[in-house]
């Protein structure tokens, strides 16, 4: 079942909340709501329930910057001060990821599912209709970074131009803390689909260094609420 709140009764997200290192915003992220306006004013969204953490020093992050590498002028959202937005095109769905930490050193969280409002349910399904599989459910509505964006209507360039480098604390945005009273088992996994990423695109440091691939694989930067059915795969 989706979960059954009203916005108003939300408290928003402190500015200071995304003055912090990526592993520490992604599981404090888990359980609060992401809320966007379309350009016709309808508001829709969810609870957070699993998030994936980057930065610089992070052979998959898109703005990493070891051996001698900058980031590329792609990924220089990331190196914004905590609190703007960031967005990526993935297999021609856009993701969303929200920077985190200090002005200058790259770092973002990935926002890869939702569990969705009741009230948001309708439009939601109404903006994935034409792109989503024929069964689709509530369950399945935003159980992933490219498909929740599609939901939410990121893709509509609410002021005409792209959501990425907007501020996370004005339109289209609206993030608002998690309910006192819910209490979540939060896990920690690996990270997801990023293999064939890393061997596409640094195969030289790769081969010169194979150690990093299985690093960048292995750290459990992937942040979920235990068991929920609306991840979008178990952690």
């Amino acid at each position: 079942m989706a979960v059954q709140v009203d916005a108003a009764i939300l408290s928003p997200l402190p500015l200071e909340f995304f003055d912090r290192d990526a592993d520490t915003v992604a599981r404090a992220l888990i359980g609060t709501f992401l809320f966007t306006y379309d350009r016709d004013g309808n508001h829709t969204g969810g609870k957070i329930v699993e998030t994936e953490a980057y930065d610089q020093s992070d052979l998959a992050a898109h703005c990493f910057s070891g051996y001698g590498r900058e980031a590329p002028d792609s990924s220089k959202a990331m190196l914004f001060e905590g609190g703007h937005a960031y967005l990526y095109y993935t297999s021609s769905l856009l993701c969303l990821n929200f920077v985190c930490d200090r002005a200058g050193f790259g770092s973002a969280v990935l926002i890869r599912a939702l569990e969705p409002t009741v009230s948001s349910i309708p439009k939601m399904m109404e903006r994935r209709g034409p792109y989503g599989p024929k069964n689709l459910t509530e369950k399945r509505l935003c159980n992933g970074p490219g498909v929740l964006c599609e939901a939410l209507a990121v893709c509509d360039s609410y002021y005409k131009r792209s959501f990425s480098k907007l501020s996370l604390f004005s339109p289209p945005f609206d993030l608002r803390l998690g309910l006192e009273s819910e209490a979540h088992s939060i896990a920690c996994g690996p990270r997801i689909g990023i293999k064939k990423m890393l061997e596409r695109n640094y195969p030289d440091l790769i081969a010169s260094n194979p150690s990093e691939l299985n690093i960048a694989i292995e750290r459990e930067r992937r942040w979920g609420i235990k068991g929920s059915p609306f991840l979008s795969k178990p952690i």
